[in-house]
């Protein structure tokens, strides 16, 4: 089985799920019963803006009260070359 890099190249498919998932929008919000994998993103609709926002409310005070700053996790990771495995060996 090949790296994820090589199947991103080859498959149409794995290529758009990883960039999916690496490019992510700051608020995501699904309806996951009739969307379980989470394919329409809803959090631009208007209807859902208050649902978001009182969302939003809960989450900072908990993280407040958990003493979570979230910006250990929230920053862009710095991309490193991995070298192959025919170099380590």
């Amino acid at each position: 089985m090949g790296n994820l890099a090589e199947s991103c190249r080859k498959l149409p498919q794995a290529r758009a799920l990883v960039e999916r998932y690496v490019h992510r929008p700051a608020i995501e919000f699904y309806d996951i019963q009739k969307d379980p994998y989470e394919l329409n993103n809803l959090a631009q609709e208007s209807r859902y803006q208050d649902t978001i926002q009182k969302l939003r409310v809960r989450l900072d005070q908990w993280m407040a009260d958990q003493g979570d700053s979230g910006a250990a996790m929230d920053v862009p990771l710095k991309k490193v070359k991995i070298p192959s495995k025919k170099k380590l060996l």
